[in-house]
Parts: structure tokens; sequence; C-alpha cells
């Protein structure tokens, strides 16, 4: 009779362990649903669970914290990211203007500076188309 007792209460433990255990990995395999979507996706969502386990629900809440964390990083990045091409938009515009300036004035040299410094304004144009190189190459990485 006490064997009995004993057995029964081994398979009663067991089936609520197996009960316990296949909605924790129920719990899991949802959040895991979840963690996907969120790497895969941009979306503001969180990882949200019905469990009752203290150890899922703050694993849970840690998650959401960096998540929030990350989104908030992503944010900012984002905005210094335009913040940054707005810069090096403006600065190669405001340097090609002066740039085309001097080319115009080099222009106007090699066709009336004499001939002996022909060599020093030739110099010059090709710096400054160098430079309008540059550039160019910048405004196109932009």
């Amino acid at each position: 009779m006490m064997m009995l007792i004993l057995l029964l209460l081994f398979l009663l433990t067991t089936i609520i362990l197996s009960v316990y255990l296949a909605l924790v990995l129920f719990d899991l395999q949802q959040i895991t649903r979840q963690v996907t979507f969120i790497a895969e996706k941009e979306t503001n969502a969180e990882i949200t669970s019905t469990t009752k386990n203290p150890w899922i629900k703050n694993l849970l809440n840690q998650n959401n914290r960096l998540i929030r964390k990350n989104k908030t990083f992503h944010r900012e990045q984002v905005k210094k990211d335009k913040l940054l091409h707005e810069i090096l938009t403006n600065l190669t515009h405001d340097l090609k203007t002066p740039l085309t300036v001097a080319s115009g004035y080099t222009q106007l040299l090699e066709k009336t500076v004499p001939t002996e410094n022909q060599e020093i304004v030739s110099k010059i144009d090709n710096s400054l188309t160098s430079i309008k190189h540059y550039l160019d190459y910048l405004m196109s990485i932009i």
C-alpha cells in the first residue's frame, strides 16, 4: 500500500513537472518568435508574455530594457548621420563656389599672363582641378 502511494505521488509529481516544463518551453518558443520578429523588422514592439514565471518575467523585462536602449541609440545615430550628411553637403557646396571662381580667374590668367609665368598658372589650375575632383568624389559618396 505504501509503495502504491509513493508510486502515485511520483507519477503526480512527474506530471506536474512535465506540464510546468511544457509551459516554460511554450513561453520560450513564443519569446523566441517575438525576438526574431523584433530583430528582423523595424518596429517599436517589445516582448510580451502572459507567463506567471518570475524568472521569465525578469528576463523579459531586462530584454525590453535592452530593446528600448538599442532603439534610442539607433534613433540618435540616425539623427547624427543625417546631421553629418547635411554638414558635408553644405561644406562641399560652400567650397565649390570659391573654387569655381578661382578656376575662372586661372583660365583668365592663362590667356593674359606672359609665357614665362604660364607654368605657374598651369600648376595652380591643375591643383584647383584636383581639389574639384576630390570635392566631386566627396559629394558622390554622401
